[in-house]
């Protein structure tokens, strides 16, 4: 026999954890410094680049190199 109330419940539950989940992600996000999030975007533009997806030249790359430097600076 068909159980609505049971559907719900369940469907509910399946909600309030995902929901847990989005919010603990929030909190993980938060608490990162900006130091962790450039070790991580390099670490992905690394792979990329070693994979052939994602091509920068030099003077690219000096040119975010010095933002990043002049970010590091103002906010040490």
């Amino acid at each position: 026999m068909y159980n609505a109330n049971m559907d719900k419940n369940v469907l509910q539950t399946y909600r309030q954890h995902w929901q847990a989940v989005e919010e603990m992600e929030k909190q993980e996000a938060s608490n990162e410094n900006i130091e962790t999030r450039w070790q991580q975007l390099n670490t992905l533009a690394g792979l990329a680049r070693a994979l052939g997806i994602f091509q920068v030249d030099d003077y690219e790359d000096d040119e975010v190199r010095s933002r990043w430097n002049r970010l590091r600076a103002a906010y040490q």
